[in-house]
């Protein structure tokens, strides 16, 4: 709609928001927060870095561009490491400095701003202050020359509080306006306009909007008359800023962005329900048996219409009976009272309009034709009462408890035969018909008998859900019936509409029917879990308050209920989604089920795909049934960590919950870690001393042994102070607790995994000085903190509260030795460093069947230096210890080292690491012994001296500081030749990088450790020449492209043969890239990306020829240090750390390292546009928690900077120009084209762990080959047809 727009679309490359109208910036801001989040875009954002500060220009601008991580520049100075660099997106209220902006981010800005009208600005400055003071005074005291702040800053000004706007100012402020692609008035974001600026802004970055909150307006404020007039009178400015904006082409008028939805949509549209509300209140307002007032598709208007007999069915409530009859040969049900042969009876309350069967039949009329909803064929009045006639969805699949307890749904002999036979046609089904209401509806009392299934396999849910009142259908209701609308039990609390409700913890916030969010104890069958929102889960939000925004506050609130919630349902109730992948016949369709419960199993619900988006991959498979191998649950099973244990193995496939006792000081602040990620990944219900307080006793659901009851029903009025602090019923147990056998059992459902990690008495002593950081005298800390020995861990494992200074008793250590025999594994805290970490961590992970994460490698506790006599007697009071730690050890349940073998069999979401011993071993060999001698040389190598590569040699360009490059032949094979300059009298030049750890070594090491990697050249050999190297490899063909040699701004221009490929073959070609980087992106860090780094054969393989830097954390880099130690060569010191970031504590990402600049792309003109550097490679900040004291007394934050990683590359293949979006580009194959960057979304997403392994991205590849989905328009794209930019020439253009 707009030229400006449309022109420069497709050349944005950053966002300037300037917020010039209170309310719509607060709203706006958690939209672009979001975004920078999920992209990891580099953004400045006023409401973080203070509100009304100068935009920050990067430092040396106009200089010439330099790499400021260069050896011969030196350490960064205090300005290059504060220098924000170049920014992605600007954000918030700041002296809007048209310079300023256009040299803070890369060219071509989209800057867009709300405007506000002046009074609405004071009411929600008003509003968002919660003033109680009187109004009048407020205004007066914040507005003395009335609303200025936003102009002042329009026209670049800072603003001073009580200052007044000249002539001249506002003159500049108008002409700023010109500068603006998009201008948004606050008050529309209340009618859809905030879902329509976070299309826009996302569909800027490809990437799907999140769903955004619903947005109420702001109420009036009451004021004096005159005090209104004095400061719209003093507000002329703000005024005619505010008109002359809404005059202007950028000025957006309202409305949906139409076409955004052309593309695949990620969830179900609302349904448009004006016309079904309408219909179903007219004939409950008419309230007569007369066929005109009825819905048109209605058959069914009286009695007569279905004649008799009816069949009671076993489908009846409290309110309502059902029946089944026919009418025309067909079967239908019948809904109403309890029948009786003068008519109907019963309260008429559940057929008023509002009520029960009202609320049925617009649930049936609203979604009329979705899959999964019976037919609504009609309804009649018999007096007060309603009767409903539906068509005949078959019998229930199978048969739940009526209410709360442990009894489990049993399915019927149909719904089994069918998961069997045929598994993923009944569960496209079931989640069809999930979601066909999700969006608009609740069902907070799932059970079997609520859902049937025809002779077709067609599921459908009978039973009416409940409306959610947040959504357009809800609110329609609400209008039409108020208080008379039936919400069921009133025990939801207000989770339907949670996010109203604010909150500090998760206990604050509502929980819904107990049969649903399984938060008390007994009330679910085992292995069903209620989603963490429908527990009841506190969220933080950020906002600002008072006149000018000048503090930073947190606002709690509630996590809604959504369509997610029930998508949490399907993958953890055992008689939906798990009974099927259980009982299917086909072993891969079952692997397949599984792993969609893993994705709908998340515990955030942005992380949960939809349930459209679960159709469609059960679509893409059973056109491609890609072979999918053992999940983490069967692997698990099958390593040697269970099945070394007798009671591990036949204990495993029961396993509900787990227990962590911590007995190891070291050990449990590492598998806390461990634990916590899982927690939040599955969104497990879950208790941690470290949070709740270190020696607590276990919590135990309220209530127990007492008959369990469904706390949220009317009939037990509010919850009680009891009831809303219960933990309810938990998952895991972590940290350190008295080891009461029975509270364990009482708080986690059966059966509990409870494991433990043991440790040697003076290693607890050495671990708790540590990390106390301590700086005073050793003897004086342990005579101070261990008076009678190590008690602590043996006490608690006792089952008794640990009191300092206290000392155990013989009865009481005979109990603790006893208690040894309740754990299904115990781990020494000495293995945590050879791997023990990581496996436990495919255990915990295993046992919930989703992957492990990659854990962080783990640093042996050092020695603690003491008085030999006070050591002696620590270990003599430490008796019990002691006697705990050997028992532990001889236990058949304690686990012996080692990594967990086989849970490497299922399919591995990354490359695992080379077993590089050998291949280091032969070159350090080699180099050591420097000799021209093939019985030295590697066995692979086919040259070993000058003579096995015949001259002439043809020196090509691709030469480097380091070395020269030479294409020659040998027997009849076309080879590259490697060294320093070549004169005739040999080779010359420095010889440093020759030597063991320098340049050359280290490429030989990379080509040789990755050899037969795809993508990695064949080293044929080397020779010594003189001090010189001289290696030679395999032709892998031409460079793909030039690209500059150091920073700045000018592109990679690729070659015409890889033009042609990625025109042609896009999908050969993106995957041979990936599977490039994939060889060595694990072991391996390439800073300096440019496309002549690459070459692509005749086959249209692509090599990566010129050997990048080892990372010195990876098996790899530790072996070359130890042979090498300070001669390993890291090329330019100016990585400042980044390639082992995670050792580097900080405060904030400006204490992070960086790689180099043309890499990172930090410092502004340092890469070419469109390029982004990761957010760990930019250098970020990430926060761990962990404890300090002897006790674990206290709770602190240990910040360290975010490691580069095999998905640092991830996000370069996706930010880098000549990469992805450039095959993407090129591709002739419109859904080819489409598809690739469906995966350039997946590999640029800001956090590592969101991001796919490159063994991820090229299944995918593989997968779309099999089977070609036709892709429909991605979010850009669809932007781009959308009538928000096609309705403006600025923005289209």
């Amino acid at each position: 709609s707009n030229k400006r727009r449309r022109k420069a679309f497709w050349d944005y490359a950053s966002v300037s928001f300037t917020d010039l109208g209170h309310a719509g910036g607060v709203l706006v801001d958690g939209v672009v927060q979001r975004l920078c989040d999920d992209r990891g875009l580099a953004c400045w954002q006023s409401q973080v870095d203070g509100h009304g500060k100068d935009v920050p220009v990067p430092a040396h601008l106009g200089e010439e561009v330099v790499d400021r991580t260069k050896n011969k520049y030196g350490p960064l100075t205090a300005e290059d490491a504060e220098d924000s660099g170049s920014l992605d997106i600007l954000d918030g209220e700041f002296p809007f400095n048209v310079t300023r902006v256009h040299q803070a981010l890369p060219p071509k800005v989209f800057a867009f701003t709300v405007v506000e009208d002046a009074w609405r600005v004071v009411e929600s400055l008003y509003v968002d202050g919660g003033r109680a003071d009187d109004p009048d005074a407020f205004v007066n005291a914040s507005f003395p020359h009335g609303v200025q702040r936003h102009v002042q800053r329009l026209a670049g000004l800072q603003f001073v509080p009580g200052s007044a706007i000249t002539r001249s100012q506002c003159d500049r402020a108008l002409r700023n306006l010109d500068e603006f692609d998009l201008i948004v008035d606050a008050a529309s974001l209340a009618t859809g306009g905030l879902r329509d600026l976070a299309a826009v802004l996302h569909g800027l970055y490809d990437v799907e909007a999140p769903r955004v909150a619903t947005v109420k307006p702001v109420g009036d404020l009451a004021v004096a008359p005159s005090l209104r007039a004095r400061v719209l009178e003093d507000s002329w400015c703000h005024a005619e800023v505010y008109a002359a904006a809404r005059s202007k082409p950028a000025f957006r008028r309202g409305g949906p962005t139409a076409a955004i939805d052309r593309g695949m949509l990620a969830t179900r549209p609302a349904q448009n329900v004006s016309a079904a509300t309408a219909a179903i209140d007219r004939w409950f307002q008419i309230h007569q048996n007369n066929e005109s007032y009825a819905p048109k598709a209605w058959t069914v208007a009286k009695p007569d219409d279905v004649p008799r007999p009816w069949h009671e069915i076993g489908a009846s409530s409290k309110s309502k009976t059902v029946y089944r009859a026919t009418v025309n040969g067909k079967s239908v049900i019948v809904k109403g009272r309890k029948m009786r042969k003068d008519g109907w009876t019963g309260d008429a309350r559940h057929d008023q309009g509002g009520g029960v069967l009202y609320l049925e039949m617009v649930y049936l009329e609203a979604l009329r034709g979705r899959p999964g909803i019976p037919e609504l064929l009609g309804a009649w009045w018999d007096g007060p009462h309603v009767v409903l006639v539906v068509a005949d969805g078959g019998e229930a699949i199978g048969e739940g408890p009526s209410g709360v307890g442990t009894a489990p749904n049993v399915m019927t002999a149909a719904f089994d035969a069918r998961a069997r036979n045929q598994p993923l046609a009944l569960a496209r089904s079931i989640l069809e018909c999930f979601g066909s209401w999700a969006l608009d509806f609740l069902q907070d009392d799932l059970k079997a008998q609520q859902f049937t299934m025809d002779a077709h396999g067609t599921v459908f849910m009978v039973d009416g859900p409940k409306v959610a009142p947040d959504r357009p259908l809800g609110r329609a209701i609400h209008e039409a019936w108020g208080k008379k609308v039936d919400h069921g039990s009133k025990g939801d609390h207000g989770a339907l509409d949670g996010a109203k409700h604010k909150c500090k913890r998760d206990a604050d916030c509502p929980f819904t029917k107990e049969s649903h969010s399984c938060r008390g104890a007994g009330t679910c069958a085992p292995g069903t879990r209620g989603a963490p929102e429908a527990r009841g889960k506190c969220h933080n939000t950020h906002y600002q308050q008072g006149p000018q925004h000048s503090q930073h506050h947190h606002l709690h609130h509630c996590v809604p209920l959504s369509e997610k919630t029930h998508v949490y349902d399907v993958a953890n109730r055992p008689w939906l989604l798990p009974y099927i992948a259980a009982k299917a016949a086909d072993p891969a369709a079952g692997e397949f089920l599984r792993s969609l419960i893993r994705l709908a199993g998340r515990g955030r619900p942005d992380d949960r795909p939809s349930f459209r988006e679960l159709v469609d991959r059960i679509d893409a498979f059973v056109k491609a049934p890609v072979p999918f191998k053992l999940g983490p649950k069967a692997c698990l099973y099958e390593s040697e960590v269970i099945q070394s244990n007798k009671r591990r193995r036949k204990a495993f496939w029961d396993y509900a919950s787990v227990s962590f006792t911590d007995l190891g000081h070291a050990g449990g602040v590492l598998v806390d870690g461990v634990v916590q990620r899982l927690c939040d990944d599955r969104g497990l219900a879950c208790w941690q001393s470290q949070v709740d307080g270190h020696g607590k006793d276990v919590p135990v659901p309220a209530h127990l042994g007492e008959e369990v009851v469904d706390r949220t029903k009317n009939k037990y009025g509010p919850l009680t102070a009891e009831d809303a602090e219960d933990s309810g019923s938990l998952d895991i147990l972590d940290g350190e607790f008295p080891f009461n056998v029975t509270r364990v059992h009482q708080a986690l459902p059966p059966k509990v995994f409870a494991f433990t990690v043991v440790e040697d008495a003076w290693r607890v002593v050495e671990s708790l000085y540590v990390d106390g950081g301590r700086a005073d005298d050793p003897d004086a800390f342990v005579n101070a903190s261990f008076p009678h020995g190590v008690q602590r861990h043996v006490q608690r494992l006792a089952g008794l509260q640990f009191v300092p200074g206290s000392a155990i008793t013989r009865s009481q250590c005979d109990r603790a030795l006893r208690n040894l025999d309740e754990f299904d594994l115990i781990v020494d805290a000495a293995s945590l460093a050879t791997g023990g970490l990581r496996d436990l961590a495919a255990v915990l992970h295993g046992l919930y069947d989703v992957e492990a994460p990659r854990v962080a490698t783990v640093k042996p506790v050092g020695d603690l230096a003491v008085a030999p006599s006070l050591r002696a007697r620590v270990l003599e009071d430490s008796w019990c210890h002691a006697e705990v730690y050997a028992a532990a050890r001889s236990k058949p349940a304690f686990r012996r080292g080692g990594p967990t073998a086989a849970i490497d069999r299922g399919m591995l979401a990354t490359r695992p690491a080379q077993n590089v011993s050998a291949a280091t071993a032969a070159i350090d060999r080699w180099f050591q012994i420097h000799q021209n001698n093939e019985s030295y040389a590697p066995k692979a190598w086919t040259v070993a001296k000058p003579d096995d590569v015949p001259r002439p040699w043809h020196e090509i360009g691709a030469s480097s500081k380091s070395k020269t490059v030479y294409r020659a032949t040998v027997n009849g094979k076309s080879v590259i030749v490697k060294g320093r300059k070549m004169r005739k009298d040999g080779w010359t030049g420095d010889a440093r990088h020759d030597q063991g750890g320098g340049v050359l070594y280290l490429e030989m090491v990379y080509l040789e450790a990755l050899r037969g990697r795809p993508g990695i050249p064949e080293l044929l050999g080397a020779w010594w020449d003189g001090p010189h190297v001289v290696l030679v490899v395999a032709d892998g063909g031409e460079a793909i492209g030039e690209g500059p040699s150091g920073v700045g701004t000018a592109p990679n221009v690729m070659t015409a043969a890889f033009d042609a490929r990625a025109r042609n073959q896009p999908l050969a070609l993106a995957r041979s890239i990936l599977e490039c980087f994939g060889s060595w992106a694990l072991d391996f860090l390439q800073d300096d990306l440019k496309a002549q780094q690459f070459t692509m054969d005749a086959h249209g393989t692509v090599f990566m020829v010129d050997g990048p830097k080892v990372a010195p954390d990876r098996p790899l880099g530790r072996a070359i240090h130890e042979a090498w130690g300070k001669k390993v060569d890291h090329g330019s010191k100016g990585d400042h750390g980044a390639l082992d970031g995670a050792k580097h504590k900080c405060k904030r990402d400006a204490d992070c390292p960086f790689t180099k600049e043309s890499h990172s792309c930090r410092g502004a003109g340092t890469c070419a546009p469109g390029t982004r550097g990761a957010p760990e490679a930019r250098g970020k900040c990430h926060n761990t928690h962990y404890q300090q004291g002897p006790q674990h007394s206290q709770h602190h934050h240990l910040h360290h900077c975010v490691p580069l990683s095999e998905k640092t590359h991830v996000y370069d293949v996706a930010n880098r120009p000549w990469l992805l979006p450039y095959i993407a580009a090129k591709a002739a194959d419109p859904a080819a084209g489409e598809f690739l960057r469906s995966l350039i979304r997946l590999a640029g997403r800001g956090r590592p762990d969101d991001r796919p392994s490159f063994r991820e991205l090229v299944d995918r590849i593989d997968a779309f080959v099999k089977a070609p989905v036709p892709f429909k328009l991605g979010p850009k794209a669809c932007l781009y047809e959308s009538e928000v930019i096609q309705s403006n020439k600025r923005r289209r253009k």
